[in-house]
């Protein structure tokens, strides 16, 4: 067998030349894209970090002071409660003093027009 050695003139043609730079270019095109897309995608995950931190800082702050307040509101309640009834004790003890000076009173003016006892009276104080 006789072996014919065949010469491949390289031809110059400007469209394949084109061509691999274009599939090159595109190479490090979709390089670039996908580490500016993971870029992208790390600061959306910072951003939604980022609020859902704000979210919940400011959620435990509402409900702590919506706690301080439910305390202060039992508080003053309590409060409210034991004042109406020192009130309550207050006008007893008002009452109570008028009463005896109103008795004494009319005891008193009743002995001037000319009652008189004929039986000891005792009075019973009931509280």
């Amino acid at each position: 067998m006789v072996r014919k050695e065949r010469k491949i003139d390289v031809i110059d043609l400007p469209v394949v030349k084109r061509t691999i730079k274009q599939y090159d270019n595109f190479e490090t095109v979709r390089k670039q894209q996908r580490r500016a897309k993971s870029r992208n995608s790390a600061k959306l995950y910072m951003k939604i970090l980022f609020y859902s931190v704000i979210f919940m800082s400011v959620s435990a702050f509402k409900m702590t002071t919506l706690y301080d307040v439910m305390d202060l509101t039992m508080k003053l309640q309590k409060l409210n409660g034991e004042i109406y009834e020192t009130e309550l004790v207050i006008d007893d003890l008002n009452y109570s003093y008028d009463s005896k000076e109103n008795l004494k009173e009319v005891e008193n003016l009743s002995k001037k027009l000319g009652f008189v006892d004929d039986r000891d009276i005792r009075y019973v104080r009931f509280n």
